[in-house]
């Protein structure tokens, strides 16, 4: 089981905490990135070589993003490297929030 993030709600004029409840998980835009990249590489290597990047900083990057969701993403059992269920769902609505997220390229704009 991965560990929750949870914060106090106040809504009592005295400031008191009234209610314990869990705070959105943090997507960093690098583990997004990493992610979608691993899928559509099938490989962790593959994408650590297209991104620059390291095997092992690819790892990090994925069991972060992980954590932060509170999910597994990956079957790690297999070869090549298959989505989950749930990682499969995910990577679909996150290769969409990459493309929002890209950089204009420089040679569309006007000199």
């Amino acid at each position: 089981m991965r560990a929750h993030r949870y914060e106090y709600h106040r809504t009592h004029e005295s400031g008191a905490p009234s209610a314990l409840i869990e705070s959105p998980p943090i997507m960093k835009i690098d583990e997004i990135n990493a992610y979608v990249t691993v899928i559509r590489c099938q490989s962790l290597q593959q994408a650590a070589l297209s991104l620059g990047l390291s095997q092992p900083a690819i790892t990090r990057r994925l069991q972060n993003f992980e954590e932060a969701l509170g999910v597994d993403l990956l079957d790690r059992n297999t070869r090549p490297l298959k989505a989950t269920a749930t990682g499969r769902c995910a990577a679909c609505g996150l290769s969409r929030t990459l493309i929002l997220f890209a950089p204009a390229d420089s040679t569309d704009s006007p000199a």
